[in-house]
């Protein structure tokens, strides 16, 4: 089970009676990312990784909760996990590679190109929140 997939599981258990406990400005208080029925899975998926780790997950977060407002189990859960940072890395695994795509619909395998990479290869495109329209989601999403 995935980092999100487990996620989704525990936060379920601490929703039931939450989801509306939240501040005026809609932060919960903390001057963080509102909160929102999914805002447990949202700030999993938000998480910066890669050549993002420096990055501040708090508009991502707020995007992904937006975004999943609304939306039954099932499309939140495709929502979520389609989303996420995204950029190029250099592959662990490989001494001899170019750089490679990251991003919640990226595979972990890097495979097709020769070169050398080296940090200043590395980048972060920013944050990518999918819609319950796309492609990957809307067979799962349709009638939500």
């Amino acid at each position: 089970m995935g980092r999100i997939a487990v996620a989704f599981v525990l936060a379920w258990s601490l929703v039931d009676g939450c989801a509306g406990n939240s501040s005026e400005n809609g932060d919960g208080g903390s001057g963080g990312a509102p909160l929102g029925m999914y805002s447990v899975e949202c700030a999993v998926a938000c998480m910066p990784q890669y050549a993002c780790e420096g990055e501040k997950p708090a508009d991502c977060e707020a995007a992904c909760v937006s975004a999943t407002e609304g939306l039954a189990a099932r499309c939140a859960e495709c929502v979520i996990e389609s989303s996420g940072w995204s950029g190029l890395r250099c592959a662990a695994d490989c001494f001899n590679c170019c750089a490679c795509p990251f991003g919640p619909n990226e595979d972990d395998f890097c495979t097709g190109c020769v070169g050398t990479c080296s940090p200043a290869d590395e980048m972060c495109t920013g944050f990518e929140i999918a819609s319950p329209t796309s492609n990957i989601c809307a067979a799962t999403c349709a009638g939500s």
